[in-house]
């Protein structure tokens, strides 16, 4: 019990040091009672954060920004023009020890379909990624990975609005 009060009084200290750098609608009034205290930053889309840049969005209306986990060893990341499907993108792996490893960049148009080799240090083969009629992306992996071994794998990515 001990540890989760002091736990909590850090976070609370931080909140404090972090309210002067925050708007004053995103910190709770020091009047506020202390379990009533909590850091909540507005909903709006320039004030949010994102893990990497290729899933801000972007400027232009027609795009269609993503970071998605796929077949539990990938991450694709980047942005869908929805008005032409042409789409920019970079492939990682999350390999053992190693970490994330960016495979690959592709551009192209989805409808055409969108097929890369692969030749990275920790990872060989083949890389796809195309979108059906039901404007869901798909992605396919045909590759071996250094410390995983071969992954034969096709997963749906994201459905296009």
């Amino acid at each position: 019990m001990r540890p989760l009060r002091y736990l909590a009084a850090i976070s609370l200290s931080a909140v404090a040091v972090l309210g002067n750098c925050l708007p004053a609608h995103a910190v709770a009034p020091a009047s506020a009672p202390t379990a009533a205290r909590q850091l909540t930053l507005p909903s709006s889309p320039e004030r949010q954060l994102y893990a990497t840049p290729e899933s801000a969005p972007q400027s232009a209306s027609n795009e269609y920004p993503f970071n998605r986990g796929f077949c539990g060893v990938y991450e694709l990341a980047g942005a869908v023009d929805t008005a032409t499907d042409d789409v920019h993108a970079t492939l990682y792996a999350k390999i053992p020890i190693i970490g994330r490893v960016r495979l690959t960049e592709l551009s192209g148009n989805l409808d055409q379909g969108i097929t890369r080799d692969v030749n990275a240090v920790v990872a060989k083969g083949t890389f796809s990624l195309w979108v059906d009629a039901n404007r869901k992306v798909w992605a396919q992996t045909a590759m071996d990975l250094k410390f995983i071994g071969r992954t034969d794998c096709k997963a749906p990515i994201l459905t296009l609005p």
